[in-house]
C-alpha cells in the first residue's frame, strides 16, 4: 500500500487478511504471555485512525478487543497489558483517540492505553535507549507493523527490538512497492539501506540492465 493521505479510507481484501492473522495470533499470544508475566505490551507502530470509512475496525480495536472479550480474560488480572498506538500523522492520532474512547469508555485497571503521535523508529529506539540506560528489559513484546509503504521501518530498529527475549514482530512487507520504486528512482537509496540494514542490495541490477 503506498501512502495514504485521507485521516481514513476504505480496506482492501489484503487489509481485511492482514487482520484476520492479527487477530488470531493474539487470541493465542495474550493468554500464553499474560499467564507468565507480570506486564505485556502490544505494540502497533502504524496505527492509523482506528477505523475505516466503512466502519471496519482498524488493528488499535482489534488488538484490545481481542484481550477485552477473551474468554480467559478473568484469569488475566493480576498482569498489566500495556497498549501503544504511534500514528505519525496528527488527524489520524485524534481520530484514533475518539475512536478508542467511544470504543472502550471503561477499561479494566490492569489494561492501560497510550497513543503517541510521533514517527515508529524514532520513537521505539528513545524506548530502547531508556532502557539500556537504565539497565532494565524490555517486558515480553508484540509489535505490529504495517507502514504505508516501505518508508520508516529501518532494520536496524528491529534488530534491536528482537534482542530481548519474548519480543515477537509481525511485519507487513510492502515488496511490491520497493520493487516499483526501486526501479525507478536513485533518491530513496538512503531509505532502502534502512530497510534492509545493507548497501548490499545496490547491486542487484535493474530491469533495465537486465534486458
Amino acid at each position: 500500500m503506498s501512502e495514504i493521505k485521507t485521516p481514513t479510507w476504505t480496506p482492501d481484501p489484503h487489509t481485511l487478511a492482514k487482520h484476520e492473522i492479527l487477530k488470531r495470533y493474539l487470541k493465542a499470544w495474550f493468554p500464553i504471555l499474560g499467564s507468565r508475566n507480570r506486564r505485556v505490551v502490544y505494540l502497533d507502530g502504524f496505527a492509523g485512525p482506528g477505523i475505516y470509512e466503512d466502519g471496519s475496525k482498524g488493528s488499535p480495536v482489534i488488538a484490545l478487543e481481542c484481550l477485552i472479550e477473551h474468554q480467559l480474560r478473568t484469569k488475566l488480572t493480576k498482569t498489566e497489558f500495556v497498549f501503544i498506538f504511534i500514528e505519525r500523522d496528527r488527524k489520524r492520532k485524534e481520530i484514533l483517540e475518539s475512536v478508542l474512547e467511544k470504543q472502550f469508555p471503561e477499561l479494566p485497571d490492569n489494561i492501560k492505553i497510550h497513543v503517541i503521535n510521533a514517527e515508529f523508529a524514532p520513537t521505539m529506539n528513545e524506548i530502547l535507549d531508556d532502557l539500556e540506560k537504565y539497565g532494565a528489559k524490555l517486558a515480553p513484546t508484540f509489535a505490529f507493523l504495517d507502514p504505508f509503504g516501505y518508508a520508516g521501518l529501518p532494520l536496524e530498529t528491529i534488530k534491536r527490538m528482537m534482542s530481548y527475549r519474548s519480543c515477537e514482530v509481525l511485519i507487513n512487507f510492502n515488496y511490491k512497492s520497493i520493487n516499483r520504486f526501486v526501479q525507478v528512482s536513485d533518491t530513496r537509496e538512503k531509505v532502502f539501506d534502512e530497510l534492509f540494514g545493507t548497501k548490499e542490495w545496490r547491486k542487484v541490477p535493474k530491469k533495465e540492465d537486465c534486458s
